[in-house]
């Protein structure tokens, strides 16, 4: 439109014709609507670019939940922070996952719950078993399962949209803030339960992601979540 009014109006000035109050009033009304789009544009960037980032999000932890149930392997989304990227993984194998805080806190309640005369009868067996001997058993401690991509087009590693940046991942009561964050998803029918924020440039706007961890489904909000609430 611009590029069309240009040539009208070196026209008029070669002519030596001045404007109509019409030509004015119209020029007026075009300049002052491309920057009210403009302006527009700029402020709804980030409200966009959420929308299309929690939709992405929402299908990829919907087909990995499916998807680790229907071929009976365990997926995991995984997050970058330094690339500001995400992919997906899996693996055949067994995975066990480390016992979070609470239930850390409940072994050491248990523990303090157990009787004086259990505790004796626990402390002579020990005594009797360094008794017998001397020798060392070393243990076996697990092997990590090892993680492949997944072989699909829509698994594989993409960047987020510019202005959007994973500010934290949280799985449990724990959020990851740097390196690599996993979400897991097993083929019984579980998930992590999961909360993933991102922010913009000045960490001001926020959208957060919820995953319920029986059904896979995701809940949506503009605002920062922690594992307790809102901030």
């Amino acid at each position: 439109m611009i590029s069309r009014i240009k040539p009208v109006m070196a026209r008029r000035i070669i002519s030596g014709k001045g404007f109509t109050l019409l030509e004015m009033m119209i020029v007026v009304v075009l300049v002052g609507f491309l920057a009210f789009l403009g302006a527009n544009t700029i402020r709804g960037s980030f409200k966009s670019k959420s929308r299309e980032i929690s939709w992405r999000m929402a299908s990829t932890i919907r087909y990995l939940y499916n998807s680790a149930i229907t071929e009976n392997k365990t997926y995991r989304l995984v997050f970058d922070f330094e690339n500001n990227s995400y992919w997906a993984e899996s693996t055949s194998e067994r995975v066990l996952l480390e016992k979070g805080d609470a239930e850390k806190k409940d072994e050491k309640k248990d523990e303090k719950k157990v009787s004086p005369e259990a505790k004796e009868d626990a402390e002579t067996t020990s005594s009797d078993e360094k008794a017998e001997g001397s020798e060392k058993v070393t243990q076996i401690s697990p092997t990590e399962p090892a993680f492949g991509p997944v072989e699909s087009a829509l698994m594989e590693t993409r960047a987020l949209p510019n202005g959007i940046f994973i500010k934290d991942v949280y799985t449990g009561k724990t959020a990851a803030t740097s390196g690599k964050a996993y979400i897991h998803f097993f083929p019984n029918g579980f998930a992590e339960r999961a909360i993933i924020n991102f922010r913009d440039d000045s960490d001001e706007k926020h959208v957060s992601i919820r995953i319920n961890p029986f059904n896979g489904e995701t809940d949506v909000s503009p605002e920062y979540r922690t594992a307790e609430g809102t901030k």
